[in-house]
């Protein structure tokens, strides 16, 4: 499937691309910078002009993403690995190959092998184009999943296609409170700006951040603040 309609699939792209992202479209070629800016915006909330930018710019998009990943943190890598089979389907293969060789952190190593596997039968299949209801379909079924990671990459579907926090925001939560999840750091900052607070996300976040042998409690803390509760 073309990536537009990926993204428009999952319903993140506005078209109505705000002045940065326009300038940069109308006055220049793509380059590294541009391209890092415009995936750093997407990664942090689906930012609907960083994703016209990357539509309108597949093809590099796709050449930074083999070769220049490294230049995001490990935070935002997890969440490109988690989301990259549904928003880069195009770039899939390339990119996941390249970075199963160049990875280096411990952590995105596992997200990483953990998609890898997840998709391989679905990667040797046609590419063909799939419909919102068969994308909301596979999205839910990973809500309920063994793998913390899966558990992400299904919320991230589900509120990209419905921006309906009813389904998501207890998965996101269940993540959060499991000290095993190597991914529940990355589930806790979906409330930083993208998936809406509700009272019971705050107070699992507020009894994170009050424990301060808690890995993640200050940026527990800073999303509580952060929120003005």
């Amino acid at each position: 499937m073309h990536a537009r309609s990926l993204l428009r699939a999952y319903g993140v792209i506005n078209f109505s691309v705000d002045g940065i992202f326009k300038h940069m479209k109308e006055h220049s070629g793509p380059n590294n910078e541009q391209c890092l800016r415009a995936l750093t915006r997407f990664l942090i909330d689906f930012d609907g002009g960083a994703g016209s930018w990357l539509i309108d710019n597949s093809s590099f998009v796709g050449d930074f993403m083999v070769a220049n990943l490294d230049l995001l943190t490990a935070q935002q890598r997890i969440k490109l690995y988690v989301c990259l089979f549904g928003f880069f389907r195009l770039h899939y293969k390339r990119v996941v190959d390249a970075r199963l060789r160049l990875e280096t952190d411990l952590r995105c190593q596992e997200v990483l092998a953990m998609i890898a596997k997840e998709h391989r039968e679905l990667v040797r299949e046609p590419y063909s184009p799939v419909t919102d209801k068969e994308l909301l379909a596979v999205s839910e079924n990973n809500l309920t999943n063994i793998d913390a990671a899966l558990r992400l990459v299904g919320a991230l579907g589900v509120w990209a296609l419905t921006k309906e926090p009813t389904k998501v925001i207890p998965v996101l939560l269940e993540i959060v409170k499991d000290r095993r999840n190597k991914v529940r750091e990355e589930a806790a900052l979906l409330f930083a700006g993208t998936v809406p607070l509700n009272g019971n996300a705050i107070s699992v976040l507020r009894i994170i951040a009050h424990d301060k042998t808690d890995p993640i409690a200050a940026v527990a803390e800073h999303i509580v603040k952060g929120s003005g509760n």
